[in-house]
């Protein structure tokens, strides 16, 4: 169960489980099969699937074990790249602040400024 939940055709199930665990919901509630009551044996093999889909998943790139290990896949992986805007600006303000010396406690928020919208 847990090797069908890291086929990508099968995200909306993963994203489904993830979210119904967040929100503390049964599965079968979540995906408007069943309303409230008893976790049911369902219920139960869904979440230990997302349990151990999580176990099996790296740590660092979030991939599969079975894909992310494969080593006949070597080569067939390709890196991306993003820029948050917002990260950025806040990245560059701390390290300017960093040789200032800024008040304890201070926290940083980031918003659009209202003068460019």
């Amino acid at each position: 169960m847990s090797s069908v939940l890291a086929h990508a055709h099968n995200l909306q199930w993963l994203i489904g489980l993830q979210t119904a665990k967040e929100w503390k919901v049964r599965p079968l509630e979540y995906f408007g099969v069943e309303r409230e009551g008893p976790w049911t044996q369902t219920d139960r093999v869904l979440a230990e699937a997302l349990e151990i889909h999580g176990r099996n998943t790296c740590p660092d790139c979030g991939h599969h074990a079975r894909v992310a290990y494969d080593e006949d896949l070597n080569g067939w992986f390709e890196v991306e790249t993003s820029v948050c805007e917002a990260c950025a600006v806040r990245e560059r303000w701390l390290k300017e602040e960093e040789k200032r010396s800024s008040e304890p406690g201070t926290k940083v928020r980031v918003g659009l400024d209202p003068s460019r919208a």
